[in-house]
């Protein structure tokens, strides 16, 4: 317990590339140079049934900086309980 677990692979990654929308047959670009963000991969037998994820990387006083934080709540039964 619980059945999804989640693995930060690279924290404080920064992506470079770009990004391809189509929309109705319409394709938008967009470039993406020095974005600083995360690697992580949600694994387990079942998805978490209510959570809350959040990530700041880099601070305005220290570009370095890293949090990720998460919050669930899984089914045990009927019920709904916290984890």
């Amino acid at each position: 317990m619980p059945k999804a677990k989640s693995f930060i692979c690279n924290p404080n990654t920064v992506f470079n590339g770009e990004i391809v929308i189509t929309n109705e047959g319409k394709q938008v670009k967009h470039d993406i140079a020095n974005w600083q963000g995360s690697e992580n991969h949600n694994w387990g037998s079942k998805h978490t049934d209510e959570y809350a994820w959040g990530q700041v990387a880099g601070f305005d006083n220290n570009e370095e900086a890293f949090l990720e934080c998460i919050t669930a709540r899984i089914k045990i039964g009927p019920y709904i309980r916290l984890n």
